[in-house]
């Protein structure tokens, strides 16, 4: 199974897919160090700059799309300008996602789209022909001792079929590989990148990492997910 990515940050959210089975084809990031990180973990994917300069037509087709457009215009922590704030760009992901109809697309934000915006993104979902389901995760129900929620919506083609992802209000149970799930240390620390001294909490030992690390999905809840996509996709293969 092929995937796309875009606002792919330092590619936390294709790295949970990548380790599900998925070959990630295409990253879109406008970021200069977040795409040194890219071209560092993803050297075989094609890299695309700001999402505003990419034709669809330009990106190869593929089964699903991930990302998370920028969090700042419906954040709790910032000025709550909604669809009406600059960096409001879900217009341009859905521009993006809609011309190539992936079978699945998966949205990451965080809570406050909810109550801003959030209507405006189902009701694009709706209209583009994909049915949609929602949770907010938090970090700590995949093993991380901070709760980091976020929003991850679910879009798949109608062709796949009526049966549902998963059920309303279905609790999160970690269901990834051992050697995925142990990769702290009993310092705390994560055993991913010793060398920089990534804390469990999220954040990280050298300053200049910090923002990309803070906008980046737990690579886990994105493993989880791609899980739950190919189950999907096994129950309704004969539609």
């Amino acid at each position: 199974m092929k995937f796309g990515s875009l606002f792919s940050g330092v590619g936390a959210f294709d790295l949970g897919f990548h380790l599900a089975g998925w070959d990630c084809r295409w990253q879109v990031e406008v970021d200069d160090y977040c795409r040194q990180i890219l071209e560092l973990r993803f050297p075989w994917t094609t890299k695309y700059g700001d999402i505003k300069n990419v034709k669809a037509e330009e990106l190869e087709t593929v089964d699903a799309i991930v990302g998370g457009f920028p969090c700042q215009p419906v954040s709790f922590a910032g000025k709550l300008k909604g669809e009406s704030d600059e960096r409001w760009l879900w217009k341009e992901f859905a521009r993006v996602a809609f011309a190539l109809r992936p079978t699945y697309i998966v949205i990451e934000n965080v809570r406050g789209l909810l109550n801003r915006g959030g209507t405006t993104v189902l009701f694009d979902i709706a209209k583009a022909g994909y049915d949609a389901e929602w949770q907010t995760i938090p970090a700590s129900a995949f093993g991380a001792n901070h709760k980091r929620e976020r929003l991850f919506i679910v879009a798949y083609d109608k062709s796949v079929g009526m049966e549902r992802l998963w059920s309303n209000g279905v609790e999160i149970t970690p269901t990834l590989d051992k050697e995925i799930l142990s990769v702290r240390d009993s310092d705390g620390e994560w055993k991913v990148e010793p060398d920089i001294r990534r804390t469990s909490d999220g954040n990280s030992f050298r300053v200049d990492r910090l923002k990309s690390i803070g906008n980046a999905v737990v690579p886990h809840i994105g493993h989880w997910l791609a899980r739950q996509i190919n189950g999907h996709l096994a129950l309704n293969r004969w539609v």
